[in-house]
């Protein structure tokens, strides 16, 4: 009876050992897959836009009853010196927007500015949307007694240039 124990013990063993390798390999496959579709069906919306400028918030809603997008950004204005009248284009998959007067037209350091685009795009819920920002802006920092007279008449345009990454919802 004890060399019966033995044989099987032996012949699960050896299955193991044979046969485990595959079954530690379609386990990891299986973990790979569902870690990956997780992610990408939860993927998180972002987007960046140069060091001047942090982007708090991103996010696109569609218009039910023209099937539209609508994108929303939140920025705020992280450099010394305020900025007037922005002006963001967004590039969309390819296909650039029309351009958008963002608010406050006077955002002072460290407050928020908004910006939303229609963008004439017609999606599906769930589709991801990508691209590049363009966002314009007279920079009253490059006015050379701006600390003096407070006066940001004039100011010279710059353009900082960012990215984004969304789901349509």
């Amino acid at each position: 009876m004890f060399n019966k124990n033995k044989i099987k013990l032996q012949s699960a063993f050896e299955f193991l050992i044979t046969y485990g390798w595959v079954i530690l390999l379609i386990a990891i496959i299986i973990s790979l897959l569902f870690t990956f579709f997780k992610i990408s069906n939860s993927a998180n919306n972002t987007c960046n836009i140069q060091d001047i400028f942090l982007c708090n918030k991103v996010f696109a809603s569609i218009n039910s009853s023209t099937n539209t997008i609508f994108l929303y950004f939140n920025l705020t204005n992280q450099q010394p010196y305020p900025i007037e009248n922005a002006i963001i284009i967004a590039n969309i998959n390819n296909q650039n927007t029309t351009k958008v007067i963002c608010s406050p037209s006077f955002v002072k350091t460290g407050s928020y500015l908004y910006c939303n685009i229609n963008t004439g795009l017609n999606v599906t819920p769930g589709t991801i949307l990508s691209g590049k920002l363009y966002l314009n802006f007279s920079n009253c920092g490059l006015i050379a007694n701006y600390l003096a007279t407070k006066n940001c008449a004039n100011a010279p345009n710059q353009m900082v240039l960012g990215q984004f990454f969304v789901h349509t919802s």
